[in-house]
């Protein structure tokens, strides 16, 4: 959360964690991911969006004409991501400058992610609450009154993958690279991560399961 912090310049952050809030903010500041008996602390709701949802609820509270920046916990952003911002209510951005990190190398991945998504709160309320299928969420052009641009951060967001992660696998398809303008060579940043990792935490990500083995 610290890097996060540095990282986008003093926009505020909302936790969609529950109970994660610490005392520097009762709404806005630091993320604790937090490790109990071997498990994680199931204080998430239970539905992804349902925890985007609640991120908002928090954020509206706070700035109802706030342009949101989606943030993941495994997903390293670099300070020009948060640079950007949609010419108006009815826009939506996403970042396509995504490399996907694993335990051997970097990979070009551009995708529609949620992890990159940019929108002004309204539209993320809209969406949200839109009935349609979870391919198409944010993704509603043609039935919806919003426009969807995609856009390149200067420099790449890295997306770390420990294994199938959390939200899935990704398969990347490209070619590997050792190296990443911004974020420098594959070996030291992969053993920064793991170094940083809780040690419950890392004993996961290197099981069979997780893709460590």
């Amino acid at each position: 959360m610290e890097k996060l912090e540095e990282t986008s310049s003093g926009v505020s952050i909302c936790s969609v964690i529950k109970q994660a809030r610490t005392d520097k903010s009762k709404t806005f500041g630091d993320l604790r991911i937090r490790v109990s008996g071997g498990v994680f602390e199931m204080h998430n709701w239970q539905s992804y969006y349902e925890q985007m949802r609640k991120g908002i609820q928090a954020i509206e509270a706070e700035d109802p004409e706030a342009i949101v920046y989606m943030a993941e916990h495994d997903v390293l952003y670099p300070p020009d991501y948060f640079e950007n911002e949609p010419i108006s209510d009815l826009e939506i951005l996403k970042n396509f400058h995504v490399k996907i990190l694993n335990r051997k190398a970097f990979y070009p991945f551009e995708t529609y992610l949620h992890s990159q998504t940019i929108a002004t709160l309204p539209l993320w309320k809209h969406c949200l609450a839109e009935e349609v299928s979870d391919h198409v969420r944010f993704k509603n052009i043609y039935k919806s009154n919003y426009s969807l641009r995609t856009i390149k951060s200067k420099t790449a967001v890295i997306d770390v993958r420990h294994g199938v992660n959390y939200s899935g696998g990704r398969n990347p398809r490209q070619d590997p690279e050792n190296h990443v303008p911004g974020w420098g060579d594959h070996a030291p940043l992969w053993k920064e991560i793991e170094q940083r990792l809780p040690e419950r935490l890392l004993e996961i990500v290197k099981t069979e399961r997780w893709g460590g083995k």
